[in-house]
């Protein structure tokens, strides 16, 4: 009897522990989601928007890259009021934006890649030109995966002051061509 009753306290405490470690994962899980970020240094930033902009062909004169077949791509990050023609003569926007250059072999891209003349600027306001303040960055590494109309978007560099600059975005993206 005595076996019996410390076999159920045994079996008792192995399922109370099962449920604290299943219950325990999830919790995990939920807090390790990365959410869409643009960190410099150690200040954080939410971005709400995400926009591929097209800028065409580079052909065969050009400083960026020795690939005439490429496209020259901007990924622009931001708030939610960002346009998605941000670079055309037409925009009107204020808020913190980092764009990031980078040329492919195609207009959706995916893989990984070297970003190129990239910069950000945190009182962005294009009605006003001497508030802004652009920040450049170094080339940096750029991965991107895209899944349905879902990219992931993974960028490290470092800015004109010696800060780290990372990027983590996973969502819709907006696309405009010059």
């Amino acid at each position: 009897m005595k076996k019996l009753n410390i076999m159920k306290k045994l079996l008792s405490l192995l399922l109370v522990f099962g449920l604290f470690a299943c219950s325990s994962d999830s919790d995990d899980d939920n807090n390790n989601q990365q959410e869409n970020i643009i960190r410099i240094g150690n200040q954080e930033y939410p971005i709400e928007k995400g926009v591929l902009q097209n800028w065409g062909l580079l052909g065969s004169d050009t400083d960026l890259a020795d690939c005439p077949n490429c496209y020259e791509l901007y990924f622009g990050f931001g708030e939610s009021t960002l346009p998605n023609n941000y670079y055309s003569e037409n925009y009107s926007y204020q808020g913190y934006l980092i764009d990031i250059s980078f040329v492919s072999e195609n207009t959706e891209p995916s893989g990984d890649f070297t970003a190129l003349e990239s910069d950000y600027d945190l009182t962005s306001d294009s009605s006003n030109n001497e508030v802004e303040t652009w920040v450049g960055l170094n080339p940096g590494s750029l991965s991107v995966e895209k899944s349905g109309n879902t990219y992931t978007v993974v960028y490290s560099s470092t800015d004109d002051n010696g800060n780290i600059v990372e990027v983590y975005y996973n969502g819709g993206i907006s696309y405009w061509e010059n």
